[in-house]
């Protein structure tokens, strides 16, 4: 049942992509490069040996309070500054307003390249904020220093944001909506969505940037994020204002995507503290039994 609802999903997801034929006002950019958000630096997930929900679908990014953005390509990089910054997306099921009162990212630590920066422990700072709108063509967000940029319904990501992405049309409402019920059982007739941006605040790079084979690591205040939270990122390199360049993007099945707790976990561990207790209590009352007897 699950994968038949995986795979009508992203065969939804296909025939719409192939209906999106490339918009003029994008026509020069040169195609997307991937950006693959994992569970974290120094986890195997980092760089693509995630758990997948359902054998081949989005990646799990486990509590949610540290996620990676991998840059997959070897002689690639993305823009990572304040006027060229590389974003961060999240897609929240039935949120209609703006979730976070604050900026709940607590830090980001650049590694150029990964994991070989990560193992030295030479790392650069990071640091993130709400993008303005009109970045990549960014819609603006639903209120001034607000990371919420509305409640979809239907589209897909990147669409829905306005942002320039000729490419990659996979992380659509319908494939969202299909793997939110399958793996964490949540029926979501919209998405909230919230964007933030992240800059490498010690690159000597004007533009300032991720490498190729570069991570960035993020990590949110404990608890930020709720459960069943999908994560994507969006980048960019060139000279947008004049049309050309490359986007880098999270195609769906290299998302991200917090869990909810599996409900037949906590019945077994609530099983087992019941079982234990009766247990004991028989332990107990066998007890007093015998020394009853042996008075007797």
């Amino acid at each position: 049942m699950k994968s038949t609802r995986y795979r009508s999903a992203f065969a939804a997801a296909l025939g719409g992509w192939l209906l999106l034929a490339g918009l003029p006002a994008y026509a020069a950019f040169s195609g997307s490069a991937t950006l693959r958000v994992g569970s974290g630096a120094g986890t195997p997930c980092a760089i693509g040996s995630c758990f997948v929900y359902n054998g081949n679908e989005v990646n799990s990014l486990g509590d949610g309070d540290k996620l990676s953005i991998y840059e997959n390509a070897a002689n690639e990089v993305v823009s990572a500054s304040a006027n060229k910054p590389l974003l961060l997306i999240l897609a929240i099921p039935n949120q209609t307003t703006n979730y976070f009162a604050s900026n709940p990212i607590s830090n980001v630590t650049f590694y150029d390249s990964y994991p070989t920066a990560f193992n030295s422990n030479s790392g650069t700072a990071g640091s993130s904020f709400i993008p303005t709108a009109g970045v990549y063509g960014l819609n603006g967000p639903g209120a001034e220093n607000q990371s919420f940029f509305g409640s979809m319904t239907s589209s897909n990501i990147y669409t829905f944001l306005n942002l320039a992405e000729p490419t990659n049309n996979s992380n659509s409402f319908t494939n969202l909506k299909a793997a939110e019920l399958a793996v964490n059982g949540i029926v979501a007739t919209s998405f909230g969505i919230h964007v933030f941006a992240i800059k490498n605040d010690a690159a000597a790079s004007a533009d300032r940037i991720l490498n190729g084979h570069g991570l960035a690591n993020i990590t949110f205040n404990s608890g930020a994020l709720p459960a069943g939270t999908f994560a994507m990122a969006y980048g960019f390199k060139g000279n947008f204002a004049a049309g050309n360049g490359k986007v880098f993007s999270t195609p769906f099945t290299q998302a991200g995507l917090t869990r909810v707790p599996e409900p037949q976990v906590l019945s077994l561990f609530v099983l087992a503290f019941v079982s234990g207790s009766v247990l004991k209590w028989g332990r107990r009352g066998t007890a007093k039994t015998s020394r009853f007897c042996s008075a007797a």
